[in-house]
């Protein structure tokens, strides 16, 4: 026989085996689950005698010897992580407030401050851009030969303009990443 056909069946051998062993291994498994017989482990052989107690012999409980209980130790205290998890859900920072780490509660409300902050800045400046942009392609006589300042990425290809010109603009993507293109105004220096 080839030795790629001997080898084929060495391994397959070897699998069919540790198939039949992890078949009887479950199965003597399933069996001893079925013969398990629990016994009870407070069964007494013979029944104890207690001897019984003489006024001598017993104790007396006073009243100051009761249990007191005891005042919650603030120094150990150990808080509980899903507790906390849901308040931080119902109120952010409220988490960091029942975990005792008050010097985290800034940074949380910090950080949900900027990102508003960011995002509305953002939108303000789309918005103006737009605008801007919408006007002097609705209305472009309005602004021949006027200065006008804005901020805007330069596009300045070698050799497809004149010398004295450049496109300033911005990147807009109208679905996703494969459909941004550059949009913006000729302009002279």
């Amino acid at each position: 026989m080839p030795a790629d056909v001997d080898s084929f069946f060495r391994h397959t051998a070897r699998r069919l085996m540790t198939l039949m062993v992890l078949v009887m291994v479950s199965v003597v498994g399933a069996s001893a689950q079925d013969t398990y017989t629990e016994t009870d482990s407070l069964f007494m052989a013979e029944p104890l005698e207690i001897p019984e107690l003489n006024s001598e012999d017993s104790i007396s409980i006073m009243s100051d010897t009761l249990p007191v209980k005891r005042k919650r130790d603030w120094n150990t205290w150990r808080p509980d992580a899903k507790r906390a998890m849901w308040l931080a859900i119902v109120l952010p920072g409220a988490g960091q407030i029942y975990n005792r780490k008050y010097w985290k509660l800034p940074l949380v409300y910090g950080g949900i401050t900027g990102c508003i902050y960011a995002i509305t800045w953002n939108n303000q400046m789309f918005h103006d851009y737009s605008q801007a942009y919408m006007d002097i392609m609705d209305n472009p006589k309005k602004y021949a030969g006027k200065k006008v300042k804005y901020l805007a990425l330069v596009y300045n290809p070698k050799g497809k303009l004149k010398s004295d010109v450049f496109v300033a603009g911005r990147f807009a993507m109208t679905c996703c990443v494969e459909d941004i293109q550059f949009c913006g105004i000729p302009c002279r220096y």
